[in-house]
């Protein structure tokens, strides 16, 4: 089923400013000064050409990245310190109440002054806009150039891009974060590499074989491999669960479909087209293998789900932002797989800012986001010798997948190690730190090996190397040899959809669950341990590393987990907030597990602020049947008392604090 933009634009529409397309109207920002905003222009390619002006008469899509109201971060770190079955999801109508730009509304009455097409998207974080090259130019101050140079992936390609940076009047340019589609430049490339000599080949009869053999791998390998198969005897389908792929190549859905109908799946998925917001009728189609292989190999290991493929026009970051702000927007996926990406120095920090907000919104509405590390090492810019990870694997808010090289025999495990690099061909596991994301709070309560501390990538890992690579259907043939950490993020969506239907609700931010189970009993069980291998700059070994993440699942073993009774989870709470100096009052801490269950026999250890509180049993408790400790606490002094809980049993349990003012 392909969904065009017309049912798009009514799939995203929602009550109030969501969704509404402005006409002009009398409202004047003429008496306020414009003000350079911040964009999506990078550098150059090297050796451009510049070919002249840019017609007037050129489609052009903008969209608007604004800056949320409130303190999202704040709101998302809360939420993520719950268990999943505690969190409180908000919807999109919800989240922009909270924390959408108040100014979304007066940004796309102006741009509609200018003749665009505007509409507040879901949220209110995103305007997005259509219209000419003269309509841009007249609301952004700016002119376009056309130019050609040799972009990476791509090869040769003719883009526009605007003359200078964009401006804006000064009561809307303080709440832009970032202005996008100021050049349609084709700077975000998918993750997917080929093997290449004897073997290798294209076959509309060869393939599918039975599979257990390097570059020919199917799904029903991988259910072997990853120990998937009780899971679907256990009745999980992923039923009910629907998965969103971010893509940036058009494609032909029959070849997904016909990909699932011929690889012996316990049941096949739906799967729904839609293009987001295409200023013509002509989407790039560069990366196409990209596109056919997310939804393929997502819908193979969640059989049950639906598969919704958003497909933005181009591989620039104007599309992949609003790509990404439709299915957020939409809210009907639970998980969200991409596997397009650019490296962190090669991407506008403030684009990555605006993108991030995004990711934030998908947090709070209990979104899970799984992303290809890449497939360079740890040189995520093939330009430079200097490690570099890829954006947005480094962002705080997805669940990042390297690559490792399987090895099996009649479908049984025999060895995995890393992807490890390779200096010829430049191909690797993409890991390492990124130099714009601080270590969350996750990494830093499982002490992960972070010299840097500075946000590590990748999460998890499953194979992607391609001389243990993958057939895939498309173009009316069976293709094998291929690879790439593109594999890895849908396989995890899919499974990530699985862990959605066992819990009974979405997870969101998965590493919150990932991290916290990694450090108790039940992680060998859970996981394997990926310990050989390196990706050019880091090695791989015990535990967390920064080639393959915590390794790759067992997933039979990680349902049990995440049912299980795991104390991963913390809550505090005060009977009073607000007494006389003096008196007392019960401060209760709550440990649960995944399911929101509470979990007996932990330590548990309160501590203050001030020198004048007092604690009962000296600041140490147990929890009892229910998880539940309890102290008594007093302070003579008439102030602001903050008490914080640390869970001694367990220490990869985010503490939790609690004020109570005297």
């Amino acid at each position: 089923m392909h969904i065009g933009k017309r049912a798009m634009a009514a799939a995203i529409a929602l009550a109030g400013t969501a969704g509404l397309t402005l006409g002009a109207t009398s409202l004047s920002f003429a008496a306020s000064a414009p003000v350079t905003v911040p964009s999506d222009l990078g550098q150059l390619p090297s050796h451009v050409q510049k070919l002249g002006q840019t017609a007037s008469t050129q489609p052009m899509t903008i969209a608007v990245a604004l800056k949320p109201s409130g303190n999202l971060p704040a709101f998302v770190h809360r939420l993520d310190s719950l268990p999943p079955s505690q969190r409180q999801y908000l919807t999109p109508a919800q989240f922009q109440a909270q924390f959408g730009s108040p100014d979304a509304a007066a940004v796309a009455q102006y741009l509609s002054q200018h003749g665009l097409k505007a509409s507040v998207m879901p949220g209110g974080l995103v305007v997005q806009a259509n219209g000419t090259e003269t309509e841009v130019a007249g609301a952004f101050g700016v002119r376009f150039n056309n130019f050609r140079a040799t972009v990476p992936f791509f090869g040769t390609r003719t883009f526009y891009r605007a003359a200078s940076q964009p401006v804006l009047p000064r009561s809307l340019a303080l709440s832009v974060t970032a202005v996008t589609g100021m050049t349609n430049v084709q700077l975000v490339h998918p993750s997917l590499v080929r093997a290449s000599g004897s073997g290798v080949g294209s076959s509309q009869s060869q393939y599918p074989d039975v599979g257990g053999t390097p570059m020919d791998y199917l799904p029903a390998d991988i259910h072997a491999a990853y120990n998937v198969n009780p899971v679907y005897q256990d009745g999980y389908l992923a039923q009910n669960q629907t998965i969103a792929i971010m893509t940036l190549a058009n494609f032909n859905p029959a070849d997904t479909q016909y990909f699932w109908r011929h690889t012996g799946l316990p049941a096949i998925p739906s799967l729904h087209v839609i293009d987001v917001n295409w200023p013509g009728n002509q989407p790039n189609t560069s990366g196409y293998q990209e596109s056919v292989l997310d939804s393929s190999e997502s819908g193979a290991m969640a059989p049950g789900a639906t598969v919704n493929e958003y497909v933005g026009y181009t591989p620039s970051f104007a599309d992949m932002l609003e790509t990404f702000q439709a299915i957020v927007s939409n809210n009907t996926a639970s998980v969200i797989s991409s596997s397009w990406g650019a490296a962190e120095d090669q991407t506008p920090t403030d684009y990555m800012t605006a993108l991030n907000d995004v990711f934030m919104q998908a947090a709070a509405q209990g979104q899970t986001i799984l992303q290809a590390s890449g497939d360079s090492g740890a040189y995520a810019d093939t330009s430079s010798s200097s490690p570099t990870v890829l954006f947005p694997a480094s962002s705080p808010y997805v669940t990042a997948t390297g690559g490792t090289s399987l090895y099996l025999t009649n479908d049984t495990r025999t060895a995995e190690t890393a992807w490890s690099y390779n200096p010829v061909l430049g191909w690797g596991s993409g890991g390492g730190y990124s130099s714009v994301y601080h270590e969350p709070a996750w990494q830093l309560n499982a002490a992960i090996t972070d010299a840097p501390r500075m946000r590590g990538v990748p999460d998890v890992a499953l194979n992607a190397d391609p001389t243990t690579g993958y057939q895939i259907y498309y173009g009316g043939a069976w293709n094998n040899g291929y690879g790439g950490t593109s594999f890895a993020a849908p396989q995890w969506a899919g499974f990530s959809a699985l862990m959605d239907q066992a819990l009974g609700r979405r997870m969101g931010n998965e590493n919150t669950l990932t991290y916290s189970l990694a450090l108790t009993s039940a992680y060998p069980n859970a996981f394997y341990d990926i310990t050989q291998g390196n990706n050019g700059a880091y090695s791989a070994g015990p535990g967390w590393d920064p080639v393959t993440g915590w390794g790759t699942p067992n997933m039979a073993g990680l349902l049990t987990a995440i049912q299980g009774p795991l104390p991963i989870y913390e809550s505090v709470s005060a009977a009073q907030t607000s007494l006389k100096p003096g008196q007392s009052t019960t401060i209760s801490v709550l440990v649960t597990d995944a399911k929101g269950q509470g979990e007996a026999n932990q330590q548990i250890q309160l501590t203050s602020n001030s020198l004048n509180a007092s604690i009962s049993s000296g600041g140490y408790a147990t929890t009892n049947s229910q998880g539940v400790a309890t102290f008594t606490v007093s302070d003579n002094s008439a102030q602001s008392v903050t008490f914080t809980a640390a869970d001694n049993s367990a220490p990869n349990v985010t503490p939790q604090d609690v004020t109570v003012t005297w």
